[in-house]
């Protein structure tokens, strides 16, 4: 295995994001809340954002549902 001594596995998701708002414009960026074996091509995704250091927000990328809202 590998990783960092002392520090809980890490497991990054990430894909380049079609922006449907915004014909073109792709966002390389991390899928969470999904197992990497069950991302897929054209699933449908929604964005949220990610408080880090100072003040700044990153997007991150959920599947959605639109039935639920999730």
């Amino acid at each position: 295995m590998h990783g960092i001594p002392g520090m809980p596995e890490l497991t990054l998701v990430p894909a380049v994001v079609d922006l449907p708002d915004a014909p073109g414009a792709r966002l390389v960026s991390n899928v969470v809340d999904i197992a990497p074996t069950d991302l897929t091509i054209g699933m449908a995704l929604r964005v949220d954002f990610s408080p880090i250091a100072d003040g700044w927000m990153l997007p991150i990328f959920r599947p959605y549902n639109g039935a639920t809202g999730g």
